[in-house]
């Protein structure tokens, strides 16, 4: 399947202004209960900061249907810089 993300902050309180967070990518379930997904992200905020680009990929490991562990690695320059999270995912 094809994710389109739209957001419309940097996801921290202090963000303030006009930010736009853009993600397009592909997912895949490819072995029974592991999901991969590769994104391309474009984010833009105000004067303070630069437009830039930035790509990701991740994983996800579920445990029952509507319950997963997920890790995803970001890889960019400027405000992107190199992230990683992990955290827990339930789908309804």
């Amino acid at each position: 399947s094809s994710d389109v993300e739209l957001t419309d902050n940097w996801g921290g309180s202090e963000a303030s202004g006009n930010n736009l967070r853009i993600s397009v990518g592909t997912r895949a379930a490819v072995a029974g209960p592991v999901e991969l997904w590769a994104k391309a992200n474009y984010t833009n905020g105000d004067d303070e900061r630069d437009a830039e680009f930035s790509g990701s990929v991740g994983l996800q490991y579920k445990f029952t249907p509507h319950v997963g562990i997920v890790g995803e690695y970001e890889g960019g320059d400027g405000y992107a810089g190199t992230q990683y999270r992990l955290g827990v995912r339930a789908s309804f």
